[in-house]
């Protein structure tokens, strides 16, 4: 199921015919999916933050609580993402299921 193709004298592999990144970016969860990445980020910055400061382990437990919960959210969205109702329409568009 591999495509071979040349364009302006370089060679092109595309395993699955058109790959597109950009449905990724239609998605109705993005917005959600950023936001928790962002809360991941920060939680995970702030305790570094914290640890390198000695600023106490009230505050070093707040960000790891604060840090896993968003790691769990986050997991949670990747999987409706990938098996939720979206994916599966997708899938039944691009003919595959």
């Amino acid at each position: 199921m591999t495509h071979i193709r040349r364009s302006r004298g370089s060679l092109f592999v595309n395993r699955f015919g058109r790959a597109e990144g950009r449905d990724f970016w239609q998605s109705p969860l993005i917005l959600p999916i950023l936001l928790v990445q962002a809360v991941m980020a920060g939680a995970a910055g702030f305790g570094l933050l914290g640890w390198a400061l000695n600023a106490g382990a009230s505050l070093s437990n707040h960000f790891t609580l604060v840090l896993l919960s968003a790691i769990v959210l986050h997991v949670l969205l990747i999987l409706i993402e990938v098996f939720g109702s979206i994916a599966i329409a997708m899938l039944q568009r691009w003919r595959v299921i």
